[in-house]
This record gives C-alpha cells, structure tokens and sequence, in this order.
C-alpha cells in the first residue's frame, strides 16, 4: 500500500509512474466490475457507474491509507473495517 500511494503522489511528475498508475485503475475498476457484478445494477447508466464507483472506493488504496495510517487501524482492523463497508454495499436495498 505505501509503495502505491508513493506512486501515485509522482504520477504527474514521472511519465512511466503516470503510465503504470492508470493501468492499475484501469485494471482496478475492471477488478470490481468483475468481482461485484452480482451486487451492480443490470444496465448500465448513472446509477452503474454510482454503485461501482462505491465499490472502487471501497477496496481503494487511499481508504486503506485513511485506516491503516492516518487512523492507526492494524492490519486486522484494517482488513476488517474494509469488509465492513463492502458487507454493507452487498446488502440488498
């Protein structure tokens, strides 16, 4: 995570690092469209694209940062807490 989050601060700076870090969101947005499909609506549109972008932030490495650094959550507590939001985004309305 911390090596992730050093990237993304020289992303504007370093073409190669801007390079990679698009590919991970790309790779990253793919990864939750994929895995949450179940809990996303069938057609696509604004409340799609709302729901899944609810599901990238919550699996983000900023949210892990949020927890993990500036809150001080450990790894269990971390892990446990991004859970938590993904359980509530997977209940049913």
């Amino acid at each position: 995570g911390d090596a992730v989050i050093r990237n993304l601060a020289l992303e504007d700076r370093i073409p190669a690092i801007g390079r990679s870090v698009r590919r991970g969101r790309a790779i990253h947005r793919d990864f939750c469209a994929r895995v949450f499909s179940p809990w996303l609506p069938r057609r696509r549109g604004r409340a799609y694209d709302r729901r899944l972008a609810q599901f990238i932030v919550a699996c983000d490495v900023y949210t892990w940062k949020l927890f993990r650094r500036d809150h001080g959550l450990d790894r269990a507590q971390t892990a446990q807490a991004m859970r938590e939001l993904l359980d509530r985004l997977t209940k049913p309305e």
